[in-house]
């Protein structure tokens, strides 16, 4: 049996993998909607993550998401359980030396355009969630829908974001990238290592190949329909992600291989509450 599923239309061709998968071996990315790989078509637009100086990889590609912890009050007791949403259920270990995981069990099924994935977890020190995400191709998009519930005891605060590994077409990441970016206020005469932000096109570009990793964090977000837009000045290549939601924070990264603009949901839950929100990406040649 394959642990990926592939979902296809006339212009889109995504790999995304089952919940059970070897490529899950650290605690990070949600085991449910991880798009591997993403092709329009035929040109390939995600990238796999590469290990860099101190830091290897965490097996990251594509659109793959992530939940921040769930905050508490008080920090685990060393090798007490705890719930690490998206995943599983793991020991507390402050020195993170063990990432041992009892993965959710998930439930999905899918035909050639959708497919939808449902985990419902046992209480673990009072946090319980049941989630629903819907990964559907509709015309030139990818849409992901996710409905989250509180249904355990204690108060849900927490953040979901998107990694995004993406180029365009493979292309290195150089001065003829360029990525605006809708839902911040602008940083004017920002820089970090090869990227900045161009103050008069109001967009992140570079002055040379990045020599190494570049990285912008940002918690002065505001509305918009369109989070990112990268593009390809000296070509047509392009890709764009869309939101429903005001972000709570936004960063860019990325390294020679990929640019990546990351945009975080704000989750705040009582016991029985419910919350949905909705990301749209979208791809051009």
């Amino acid at each position: 049996m394959k642990d990926f599923i592939i979902l296809e239309n006339d212009s889109l061709r995504i790999k995304v993998l089952h919940p059970v998968n070897s490529k899950y071996y650290r605690s990070r990315f949600n085991h449910s909607g991880f798009i591997y790989d993403v092709w329009y078509k035929g040109v390939k637009f995600s990238e796999y993550e590469r290990s860099q100086p101190n830091f290897p990889t965490t097996e990251g590609s594509g659109l793959c998401c992530q939940y921040d912890f769930f905050r508490r009050n008080e920090r685990p007791e060393k090798g007490e359980k705890i719930l690490r949403p998206g995943i599983g259920i793991m020991e507390f270990d402050p020195e993170r030396k063990s990432e041992d995981i009892i993965p959710f069990d998930t439930e999905f099924s899918f035909d050639d355009r959708s497919v939808t994935f449902k985990t419902v977890t046992p209480e673990i020190g009072g946090f319980a969630y049941s989630e629903k995400r819907v990964i559907e191709l509709k015309g030139e998009e990818i849409v992901e829908t996710v409905t989250l519930k509180n249904i355990g005891k204690n108060k849900i605060i927490s953040k979901e974001y998107c990694h995004n590994f993406l180029s365009l077409g493979g292309k290195d990441i150089c001065p003829d990238y360029a990525m605006q970016v809708y839902c911040i206020e602008a940083p004017k005469g920002f820089s970090d290592n090869d990227m900045y932000f161009d103050d008069d096109k109001n967009e992140f570009t570079f002055k040379d190949y990045p020599s190494k990793s570049y990285y912008f964090r940002t918690v002065d977000t505001k509305e918009s329909d369109i989070a990112f837009k990268m593009y390809d000045k000296k070509g047509n290549a392009f890709c764009y992600e869309k939101i429903d939601f005001k972000p709570s924070q936004v960063a860019v990264w990325g390294d020679h291989y990929c640019m990546c603009c990351e945009v975080f949901v704000p989750i705040k839950l009582e016991a029985g509450e419910e919350t949905s929100w909705q990301r749209t990406w979208g791809f051009g040649l």
